[in-house]
């Protein structure tokens, strides 16, 4: 019932964000990896 559609649309929120935020720090990392190649 509702329940079970709260739970998952919930998980699918913690999911995403998580997802977004992984995708966000690989981003910085490759970066910083492309700046400090940059500067070597």
């Amino acid at each position: 019932g509702k329940e079970f559609l709260a739970s998952t649309k919930y998980v699918w929120q913690e999911n995403f964000f998580k997802n977004c935020y992984i995708k966000v720090v690989k981003m910085i990392k490759d970066e910083e990896k492309l700046t400090s190649d940059y500067k070597a």
